[in-house]
């Protein structure tokens, strides 16, 4: 049986959420993009002295344990497990113990496409050779293979030239291009092309994030490795999370 109460008391809404929507605090609230419709105005709250959420754009509101059933599409016991999972003192993977909710420590690659899954789809690409490069086309399009922070191919998209779309139309948050090497100066673009470019022809090390919430899983990776981090943006929601994490004139 799970006491609903204690658990709320053991998280803060403002953290959890804080994980994929970037927020602002103002006056006793805490403001943002809602991440359950598009929009470029912030009209989500949170209330961390109520610990509920409201949207007044789409009317989406509840609690904590409601706000990762609507995020993950997950029932209510898989919510609380969720948010139980890091609770507790537990021993990370590389030996260290850590006593509190990291705000990095769950990134959402639970829908991230399988080894074979790739493997599958690129056997039915055609292939170029580019210098050392191996560059995979479908029809018309470049085939983009989208990694993780450390490299692991774990999504796919198809470029035009012009813009790009993602395999079977689903992105995968914490995927993204890295061009050279995440050290030293990095630039964050939200565009492949411009990610591609400024590194192929500046030989600047470069990381594209593609999405605007994206954003945020990249940026805390490359603080981790302290690096000296710019970013270009296009859409005016990446603009305004760029601003809210202070990275706009960096």
């Amino acid at each position: 049986m799970v006491d609903v109460n204690d658990l709320k008391a053991k998280v803060n809404i403002v953290d959890i959420i804080e994980e994929v929507v970037p927020l602002k605090k103002s006056g006793k609230d805490y403001f943002g993009c809602c991440p359950f419709h598009g929009e470029k105005t912030p009209s989500f709250s949170v209330s961390e002295r109520d610990q509920f959420f409201h949207c007044f754009g789409c009317g989406t509101n509840g609690s904590v344990i409601d706000f990762v059933m609507e995020y993950k599409g997950v029932e209510f016991l898989e919510a609380c497990k969720y948010l139980g999972a890091d609770i507790y003192e537990r021993e990370t993977m590389r030996g260290e113990v850590i006593k509190k909710r990291p705000m990095y420590a769950r990134m959402p690659f639970d829908d991230s496409l399988s080894d074979q899954e790739i493997s599958e789809f690129l056997s039915k690409c055609d292939q170029l050779t580019h210098g050392e490069e191996t560059i995979f086309t479908y029809g018309c399009d470049q085939v983009l293979i989208l990694t993780d922070i450390n490299s692991k191919p774990v999504n796919l998209a198809l470029w035009d030239g012009i813009k790009h779309r993602y395999y079977n139309k689903h992105f995968v948050y914490a995927a993204c291009a890295i061009f050279g090497e995440l050290s030293g100066e990095v630039v964050m673009c939200e565009e492949w092309g411009m990610s591609n470019t400024l590194h192929r022809i500046s030989g600047k090390n470069t990381i594209c994030f593609f999405e605007p919430l994206n954003l945020f899983y990249i940026w805390q990776e490359l603080k981790r490795r302290n690096c000296e981090i710019k970013v270009i943006c296009k859409s005016d929601e990446a603009k305004f999370h760029a601003d809210n994490f202070g990275l706009i004139g960096e």
